[in-house]
């Protein structure tokens, strides 16, 4: 297996079944413990997106989740909220399959976070570019509000850094890994497209990147990522992670400090 091939199969390793976790339900709700707002006309909030974006085993329950506080922090039960993102989903079924519904319910916000998916399956980051651009240009010609979040740094992940430190933990496809710098450049170049498309079609990028590593390394936090289970999956070794309560919140807070002014409450 060249080099290429060995990062792009690889990365499954560090990336796979990485589950951050979004809301369950869809639309309102009066028992979602969101603070009342009859402030201002009502958003629609709709979150689109693949696993980073979706629902999944989560022992802190449907109210820890980063869209959820996100929306009952941010919006109160004066917003309606939708959640048409799906675990396993890359960016071409998002762009087929979940825009159309968002634009359907006429969302005025839409959070996009879907890149670990299209990484796994070795999309081209040009490609990945391509899709976002024609989503965002969507969404942005009927004026709605969007906010894509980036990647997070492949150190975070607990089980893919302990692969390194305790090679026996990864049983027989340790060596077929990639290497923390490997996977680094991948995740780097899916960053630079998000950026490049929001820049040249609208939108807002959401740095959970940066947010994530700075919480890590200032300290003082509980790490984002936990690990939950460990096993293989098509003949590559997979590490099965999801969001802490602190790092559910420090996802919410980058998407509300993203926000445009006149949409803070």
């Amino acid at each position: 297996m060249n080099r290429a091939a060995r990062s792009r199969h690889g990365v499954a390793a560090a990336l796979l079944a990485v589950t951050l976790t979004a809301a369950a339900c869809a639309g309102t709700s009066a028992n979602t413990g969101a603070r009342p707002n009859t402030s201002r006309p009502s958003e629609v909030l709709v979150s689109i997106g693949g696993v980073e974006a979706s629902e999944s085993a989560f022992a802190g329950g449907a109210q820890q989740l980063w869209s959820q506080i996100f929306y009952q922090r941010d919006f109160g039960t004066g917003a309606t909220f939708y959640d048409f993102s799906a675990p396993g989903a890359d960016l071409s079924q998002v762009l087929s399959q979940q825009l159309p519904s968002a634009l359907s319910v006429k969302a005025t916000i839409v959070t996009v976070w879907a890149s670990l998916d299209d990484i796994l399956n070795g999309t081209e980051p040009a490609t990945y570019e391509s899709e976002l651009g024609q989503i965002l240009r969507r969404l942005v010609a009927r004026h709605v509000t969007v906010l894509v979040a980036n990647t997070p740094p492949v150190e975070l992940y607990p089980s893919y850094a302990k692969c390194f430190t305790k090679p026996a933990s990864c049983g027989s496809n340790a060596a077929e890994l990639p290497t923390p710098a490997e996977v680094g450049a991948i995740v780097a170049a899916y960053n630079r497209a998000i950026t490049t498309a929001v820049r040249a079609d609208g939108g807002i990028v959401v740095d959970v990147n940066a947010l994530l590593t700075q919480a890590v390394h200032r300290g003082g936090v509980e790490a984002p990522f936990s690990q939950v289970s460990f096993g293989s999956r098509h003949r590559t070794t997979t590490y099965e992670t999801v969001l802490t309560p602190s790092g559910a919140q420090l996802v919410a807070d980058a998407f509300a400090a993203a926000l445009p002014k006149r949409l803070e409450r």
